[in-house]
Parts: C-alpha cells; structure tokens; sequence
C-alpha cells in the first residue's frame, strides 16, 4: 500500500524555513469518507454560530447553502488528489454565493466568516483523522496552509460574484425590502433589532398583522421582471426559486385585482394567504404555497389567482396523506365486504348522504338509478358500517374521509377510491 504520507512532489530544498510541504496526495484516499459527516457538521456550526444564516436554513435557500458547502469541501479533495485539477463548478458556486449577499443587500461579512468557520471546524476534524492513522505533525501544518489558502480562493471568487451583483442588480432599496422580508419570515429567530432599523431605513411601518403571497413561474427562463403595483405597506421580492410578498393587514380589493391582473398577464400564479399576526407570517407563506401545490396537483381549481382562505378544508385534509390514508381505512374498511365492482357506487352513494346530505331521491336523481336501488344501498351501509355512520364522532370522522377521498381523486390519486 503506497505511503499516505508520500506527496508525490518534487524535492525542496529542507533548510529554507518558510517552506511548508503540500499534503501527501495519498491522504485523499482518507478524507473521502470524512465528507458527508464532515458536511453535517459544518451546516451546523453554520446555523448555531451565524444568526442571519440560522435564518437562511429554514427556507428556500437552504439546499442552496447546503451544495456550497458540499462543493467546496469535494473540491477541496479533489485538489489534494490532484492540484492541478480545475473547478469550474466550484467556482461558480462561491460567485453564485456572492451574488447572493449581494441582492440582498448584504456586506460579505457573513459569508467570510462562514467560509472560515468552516475551515476550523475541518482543521478539527484532519487532526483527528491524522491522529487516527498516525500521520506525522507536519501533516496538519501542510493541512491546515493549503485549506485557509483555499478559503482564501473561496472569498476572491466570491467578492467576484458579489461585485458583479453590485454592477448589474437591483437598486439598493429592493434589496433592503428583500432583507426585511426575509426577517419577517424568520419570525422570533430574527433579531428585532434588525427588523426595526432595517424598516426605519427603508420608511416601512411594521404592521401587527400581515398577509403573505406565494408566487408560482412557470419556470426561471419566464420568471416575471416586474412587480404588481400593490401600493404602499407592501414587501415584495420576485426574484429567486419561490416569489413572494408581504402585504400589511388583510388585502384590499384593489391589492386582490392588481395581483390577479399581474398574474395572468406575466404566467404567474399567485396565492394570497390567510391574515396573520406578524409573528406567524410564516404559517401565512406556508399555507399559501400549499394553496398553489394543491392547486398544481388538480386538487382545487387553478387559477391565476387563489384565495388560501377558500381552501382551508383541503389544505388540512391533505397536510398528512399517510395519516388520510389510515383514515380512510378505519372508516371505511368494512366496505371491503362489497364486491370491488360495485364498491365504488356504494362509497358515492355514501358520500351524497353523509357529506352532501342528500335524500334517497336526489341521490338516486343525480346518479341514474332508481330510488330503491338507493334505498337498498343505504340499508347495506348501515349494516357494514353501523356506528361508524351513527355515532356522532364517528360519523364525523367518516365525512372527513369521504371528503378526503374526494380531494384525492381530483389530484388524480385515486387507487384506492374504489378499494378503502
């Protein structure tokens, strides 16, 4: 086996004192299966030490955070396996990063001390392995020069990104207006001292009570490039994976026609979710991109503008599938009796009786059958299911399933409408 510490470069001259030797290209072999652990714990240490990335873990650009840090670390081994190795991925990943404080109004404060926390936490981690294989003391010297040269090239390639953003993105007052937004968003894990100030600069009053809007692109290439007018007390940020603004207080009609006309003339839908006390803005944002993924499946009617309001029902019948699923095998397992060919109209003649609370003769009128056939379903239903339909909480529970059963099939899941 080929000695981990052999570097395989050239001989240098051993008694200049300012040299420091490369780490042995071998080591490479040992610092792969460090990796996916060594990723956990340097998102962590992110979140625990950096409040403003705390913040930035618990929404969209989480998986963005994630892959940097992942890149730069594969990267980094990449490099000690092969130094000439290039890494345009990489590279562009610490521009992207850059870009990112940029739009949002942000100093490279932050990412820099990310980047170099990260380094630590890694230096900890190749004294352990070196520890482990023994590896000579001059290894973490060797280490721990190559990664903070390596940090260095991280923050170069990422002050790129960020002076590139600075020459060609949006005004400085769109990207407070994104950084406040973001703050809302975050709740009681942002410091209100921050919210304050920024609001001052940006002459936004703090409302008690907001309302959020998700936004859905058809894809990023005809992501819209402007803003619905939505008058003052109004956040907006459009750029990004997942559009959204921030309107104060409950919509107005005219917030409600600006949107709707924004939406279908740009392609875009958005879903206006429900009034919230500000520190809940983020239960609103959460319901309402429920709205438009419920609406994505079929389950609600799409439209270029939805009103989250109008579907509470549905988002909490579908918030947990699973959970709908036993349900519905609780309720209305013993239909399993009924032949699989006539099961079906048995659960709609039971729908319309329970959950529309429909006669025999309307039942038998809206489905094509004759009243008695009704009246005999309805017998059999009291039979296999007795307390299930007359007790007054089980009677509920199987409305709730015949409901979700409903919502179900509108979304196109419907194996198991026919076979509870």
């Amino acid at each position: 086996m080929p000695d981990p510490q052999d570097s395989g470069a050239p001989d240098h001259d051993a008694a200049s004192a300012d040299y420091i030797p490369p780490i042995p290209r071998k080591v490479a072999t040992l610092m792969w299966p460090e990796l996916p652990s060594l990723v956990r714990e340097i998102r962590d240490a992110i979140r625990d030490e950096i409040p403003d990335y705390r913040i930035l873990f618990d929404g969209p650009t989480r998986d963005v955070i994630e892959d940097g840090v992942e890149q730069n670390l594969t990267t980094f081994v990449e490099r000690v396996d092969d130094p000439a190795s290039l890494s345009p991925v990489r590279d562009e990943m610490c521009r992207r990063l850059g870009r990112y404080e940029a739009y949002e109004g942000n100093s490279m404060d932050n990412l820099r001390a990310a980047y170099r926390l990260g380094a630590r936490v890694a230096l900890r981690r190749a004294k352990r392995v070196g520890a482990q294989f023994n590896l000579k003391q001059e290894f973490t010297v060797s280490f721990a020069d190559t990664l903070f040269r390596y940090v260095d090239e991280m923050e170069r390639l990422s002050l790129e990104g960020y002076r590139e953003a600075e020459a060609t993105g949006p005004q400085e007052p769109g990207r407070r207006q994104r950084r406040l937004l973001r703050l809302i968003l975050a709740g009681d894990k942002a410091p209100q001292q921050a919210v304050t100030e920024l609001a001052a600069d940006i002459r936004f009053t703090v409302p008690a009570e907001v309302t959020l809007v998700a936004v859905a692109v058809p894809n990023a290439a005809e992501a819209p490039q402007s803003a619905p007018e939505l008058g003052e007390g109004a956040l907006v940020n459009i750029t990004g994976d997942e559009p959204h603004m921030l309107l104060s207080g409950a919509p107005t009609d005219a917030q409600l026609t600006a949107l709707e006309e924004w939406a279908a003339a740009t392609g875009a839908r958005a879903a206006v979710g429900v009034p919230v006390v500000i520190a809940s803005a983020a239960d609103s944002m959460r319901w309402a991109r429920r709205t438009l993924e419920l609406a994505e499946a079929g389950t609600i009617e799409p439209a270029p503008l939805l009103l989250t309001s109008r579907h509470l029902t549905e988002i909490w019948l579908m918030n947990d599938p699973a959970l709908l699923e036993q349900l519905v095998r609780r309720q209305l397992g013993p239909l399993e009796a009924v032949s699989e060919q006539k099961r079906g109209t048995f659960v709609e003649t039971l729908r319309r009786r329970i959950v529309d609370q429909e006669a025999a003769t309307e039942i038998a009128e809206q489905l094509g059958v004759h009243a008695q056939t009704v009246r005999y379903r309805l017998h059999k239903l009291d039979e296999l299911l007795g307390d299930l339909i007359h007790d007054p909480n089980e009677r509920f529970a199987t409305e709730i399933a015949l409901r979700g059963l409903e919502l179900r099939q509108k979304s196109g899941d419907g194996d198991h409408m026919e076979n509870p």
